[in-house]
């Protein structure tokens, strides 16, 4: 049951309000030998146009704290694993009604298509600014509840348990 949560881990505000433009939290070393994506991605996300506030964090904070964070965050820094693929945070930010922001995946990568085109945002570590500048200038409550009922929908431990056994009788 890779890449989902139980369903009280999706939650959303009554009124949608969000404190935090963007949220990273993870090791910044994680990345393929020659292939650095998250230093750089975190030094980009500061170069942006418009001001916004964002918590981003390497390293100690608690799960209580890392949950909290990503239900307050509009947009989500998912850069690609250790090996170039989804990580589990991909499906924690949409659990969490923020839009995940795909920074540094190879070109040819593919995904889930939910995880892509309207819902989500796939950029470079080069990108990233104008991409935050762009999702932060407009309303993303439609999108991120759109992406959050997506999630509740297939991404719940039941929904692809279910999902599963369909498929095995």
């Amino acid at each position: 049951l890779t890449f989902a949560l139980p369903l009280r881990m999706f939650v959303e505000s009554a009124d949608g309000a969000r404190s935090c433009d963007v949220f990273w939290s993870g090791n910044p070393n994680s990345c393929l030998p020659g292939k650095p994506v998250r230093w750089p991605m975190l030094s980009r996300a500061f170069q942006t146009r418009k001001w916004h506030s964002s918590v981003i964090a390497s390293r100690g904070l608690g799960w209580d704290v890392y949950w909290n964070l990503l239900r307050s965050c509009n947009l989500a820094l998912c850069p690609s694993g250790a090996d170039e693929t989804d990580a589990m945070r991909t499906y924690e930010a949409a659990a969490c009604g923020a839009i995940p922001v795909f920074v540094g995946y190879p070109g040819d990568r593919e995904r889930d298509p939910w995880f892509g085109g309207e819902h989500c945002i796939d950029c470079t570590v080069e990108t990233l600014p104008a991409h935050l500048d762009e999702a932060l200038a407009n309303d993303q409550t439609p999108k991120r509840r759109a992406l959050l009922e997506h999630a509740r929908k297939h991404h719940t431990t039941r929904a692809r348990a279910e999902k599963l056994l369909e498929k095995t009788l």
